[in-house]
């Protein structure tokens, strides 16, 4: 219970940071996120996380970036785990917390209307029940500008990514791609329809998930 009193805090030192980022040059920026999640027909809220960051513009050309990413993840999950490590230890349903400091980095070029990138990601991810991990995430995304109109464009993708962990053992467990569109709808707000294709190793073998999606975005660095 008291984790979930945390979340006024995380959600005002976003909001914070996205203000002060505002002021920033185009070489560093301060990033934000806070995200929510709804299960069993949107009855019981379940996750929720805040994400405070800045990242740096390493290297700008006419056509080519690179910016690096520092940033830190607070998770807040609702969940089954033991109280003590023990096969008759009694299972428990109830909050437990994620710790996830981040690196990042992204790789990325314009060719005319296409932009194409890369991004890496570096994630330990520190628990308080269960053992702690180090996870690799890579993502390839290709992103194709359409005009409208004279006066608005919206954007086709195309993202691929892999997971998989480092540590405590080496193993590849998930592959998502998406495909959609990105429609800037007012200032920093927009809306995107995608398609996501999702194969993850469980137990006991590998899983295929076909999922349709909307959502929206807001995007304070344009």
């Amino acid at each position: 219970m008291m984790k979930t009193r945390l979340l006024p805090l995380v959600l005002l030192a976003c909001l914070l940071a996205t203000k002060l980022g505002a002021g920033l040059t185009d070489q560093l920026k301060l990033r934000s996120e806070i995200n929510f999640r709804f299960g069993d027909g949107m009855s019981e809220f379940y996750q929720y996380h805040a994400e405070l960051g800045f990242t740096i513009r390493a290297l700008k050309t006419e056509q080519f970036t690179v910016d690096v990413s520092l940033l830190y993840r607070q998770r807040f999950k609702l969940d089954f785990y033991f109280d003590e490590p023990s096969s008759d230890a009694e299972e428990v349903r109830g909050w437990w917390t994620e710790y996830r400091p981040w690196a990042m980095v992204t790789f990325k070029v314009r060719l005319g209307q296409f932009t194409i990138g890369d991004t890496i990601k570096l994630e330990p991810r520190f628990y308080e029940n269960i053992p702690d991990q180090v996870r690799f995430r890579n993502n390839i995304f290709v992103a194709y500008d359409v005009a409208a109109s004279s006066t608005y464009a919206f954007q086709m993708f195309l993202d691929f990514h892999i997971n998989a962990t480092l540590h405590p053992d080496a193993e590849y467990y998930r592959t998502r791609i998406y495909a959609g569109f990105m429609f800037p709808i007012a200032g920093p707000l927009g809306f995107n329809v995608f398609y996501m294709w999702q194969r993850f190793q469980t137990h006991p073998g590998w899983w295929t998930h076909h999922i349709m999606g909307t959502s929206l975005t807001f995007n304070f660095n344009r």
